[in-house]
């Protein structure tokens, strides 16, 4: 109109590939590749993205690329996955965000299975009530399972004020033992072990193979002791260590203490 050269706006190919240029008509920015039927916003080669994921591709891979889906303050932004139109089949999979109470949803199965609320916390198959919720019914349904292979040790570790540490979990580089460790990882400071053939340390890391128990601590100048309390008052109370190798409690050999601090021995 002002005498300057036109800029290319839009363009169609012969072979129907379409084309919306940015104003100085030298980038197409809106692509449609029609051999592919794939849509390319900030680039011309949608199709040579994931096969399965390039019917709409945003941002050409040169600077930051996003989509934003602006909802109500009342409302929820979703995406669906469907395959199919009718009933649960047209949402089998989604995500919505709710707008009028902050939080995320993911659904499977045309059902809620992840939940965060606007506190962060995450609740598998409830509305969360802690920073980690899960709710399943039926046997198993329940469980959270941490899985380790090639060195990799399954645990948890618990941190307090970025100062004290406790682990739980398997050590899989001391024959998969389960431990309890003052440490931000397993194999240091062990306090309580337990080997895959049931025999228990506390205060080592090697039970005896020949002994359930086996209690072990360096107290230089004082004494390791295993402490058994009944904290009633009561008449008559009593508190013992009994040995037995049978299923009842009549064939046994035990050590009682009473009240009156007597130690009795018995067989």
């Amino acid at each position: 109109v002002d005498g300057a050269a036109e800029a290319k706006k839009f363009f169609v190919d012969d072979n129907g590939d379409i084309s919306f240029y940015e104003d100085t008509g030298t980038t197409p920015k809106f692509f449609w590749d029609a051999s592919t039927e794939s849509l390319g916003i900030g680039t011309t080669s949608p199709s040579s993205l994931y096969a399965g994921a390039q019917n709409l591709v945003v941002g050409g891979g040169s600077a930051e690329a996003g989509m934003t889906i602006y909802s109500s303050t009342t409302t929820a932004g979703n995406i669906y996955f469907a395959d199919g139109t009718a009933g649960a089949a047209a949402y089998a999979g989604y995500m919505e965000y709710s707008h009028a109470s902050d939080y995320l949803r993911i659904g499977t199965a045309g059902s809620e299975s992840l939940r965060i609320d606007s506190s962060g916390n995450v609740g598998i198959g409830i509305t969360p009530t802690k920073k980690l919720t899960v709710f399943g019914t039926g046997v198993g349904n329940a469980t959270v399972q941490i899985e380790g292979e090639g060195g990799a040790d399954p645990y948890i570790n618990f941190l307090t004020n970025n100062l004290q540490h406790w682990s739980l979990g398997v050590d899989d580089s001391d024959a998969d033992k389960f431990k309890l460790s003052e440490h931000s990882a397993l194999g240091t400071n062990d306090y309580f072990v337990v080997d895959v053939t049931g025999n228990v340390g506390i205060g080592t890391a090697s039970p005896y193979t020949d002994a359930q128990l086996h209690i072990s601590k360096v107290n230089a100048g004082g004494d390791n002791s295993l402490r058994i309390q009944n904290a009633s008052t009561a008449t008559g109370t009593t508190t013992s260590l009994k040995f037995t190798n049978t299923t009842t409690d009549y064939e046994h050999v035990s050590l009682t203490a009473d009240r009156d601090r007597n130690l009795i021995f018995r067989n």
